[in-house]
């Protein structure tokens, strides 16, 4: 759907209800849950002035390919497709580089999730060679990015791509061996097969781990906490994690951008009751002069506070604590520093031109 402005109820003095498509994923999946939920949220909050319609695709590679056409003007995507679409290397993007995509707001830090039924004796990542494993959709932003990392950890498996419902149901009735996805908190379908089936949930070793976090910019060290789910009630599952984030077109206007983004964090409470792995979203840029606990361990620096807007560095991330907003834009891969300005009279338009294509330093976007 193109976006298109109309008059309400044909009156001329009626304010113009804007109207826009969002990009989600397939059904079954987390970002089908959080697109579809966020513009539930803003719909309600704009009611009469914006109207956003939630769209079923492949996933993260296919907004942001949408938002390139034109066809979708907002999305969520993911750190990898992100990147691999700005860059047009990756083989999904035919050599096209699409950089109409830009940040506006973090999601969460998605843990990848191998898991397989318990009866299956499939305890490891290792434990998949020669397995056939559900890898989600095959527009999805995960598919491309796993294949590369099964072959780097010299894991040979035959892949199977669905939706993640349908995913799920083959592995219940044995089509497939394991599933592999990545989510934050505990993702709804897994949760859900713990109810009828014990299931395996696999943990990487820290030599896989340090060849993913080697070959990718966006991927680092993490843990699935104890607790998640049932299979591991009692311990910690070693694993590596990326950020998620909302997207929009830069074609659309500063001031919708600039509106929605405010709006989704006054009401994060709102979008946290919609998936409750968002909450790992809302200590992002949380403190004035300090890192969050995430930032401090993985090591960025920080450089604050006398910046003026002048002074900002486009390849900087560029946080505003006063409404909690945050803006990026990428021209090196590389950095990691923060910015972190906390000023009442830091111009809007000012926040809106730092924003970018894309931003992520090792440890994820802060």
């Amino acid at each position: 759907s193109e976006m298109c402005i109309r008059d309400s109820n044909n009156d001329p003095n009626a304010p113009k209800l804007q109207t826009f498509s969002a990009g989600c994923s397939a059904s079954g999946g987390a970002f089908n849950v959080v697109g579809t939920g966020w513009c539930t949220v803003m719909n309600s909050v704009f009611n009469g002035k914006y109207s956003i319609t939630a769209e079923t695709t492949g996933g993260a590679t296919a907004n942001t390919a949408l938002i390139e056409t034109g066809e979708c003007q907002f999305g969520v995507g993911g750190a990898s497709s992100t990147l691999e679409a700005y860059e047009g290397v990756a083989e999904w993007t035919g050599g096209q580089k699409m950089v109409k995509s830009r940040v506006i707001a973090p999601m969460y830090e998605m843990s990848l999730t191998a898991f397989a039924l318990s009866s299956s004796g499939i305890e490891t990542w290792s434990d998949l060679e020669g397995k056939t494993v559900g890898l989600g959709s095959k527009g999805s932003g995960i598919d491309p990015v796993l294949r590369k990392l099964l072959d780097a950890m010299g894991i040979n498996v035959t892949v199977h791509n669905d939706a993640w419902g349908t995913t799920v149901e083959a592995l219940k009735d044995g089509t497939i061996d394991a599933v592999i996805t990545q989510t934050a908190g505990a993702w709804p379908s897994l949760a859900e097969t713990e109810a009828t089936h014990e299931v395996n949930i696999l943990p990487m070793t820290e030599e896989q781990v340090k060849i993913v976090c080697e070959m990718t910019p966006y991927y680092v060290q993490s843990y699935i906490p104890a607790g998640t789910y049932k299979a591991n009630a009692d311990k910690d599952i070693l694993s590596c994690s990326m950020w998620a984030f909302f997207i929009a077109s830069e074609d659309v206007d500063d001031e919708v951008v600039y509106e929605l983004t405010k709006a989704t964090w006054e009401h994060y409470d709102d979008m946290v009751t919609v998936y409750a792995g968002l909450a790992g979203g809302r200590g992002v840029a949380a403190e004035p002069y300090g890192l969050s606990d995430r930032g401090r361990r993985y090591g960025i620096k920080l450089k604050f506070p006398e910046h003026t807007a002048e002074d900002v560095p486009r390849e900087f991330i560029v946080v505003n604590n006063e409404d909690g907003t945050l803006f990026c834009h990428m021209e090196n891969y590389n950095y990691a520093n923060i910015i972190i300005i906390d000023r009442p009279d830091f111009p809007k338009r000012i926040k809106i031109m730092n924003s970018g294509s894309f931003s992520c330093s090792p440890g994820g976007c802060l």
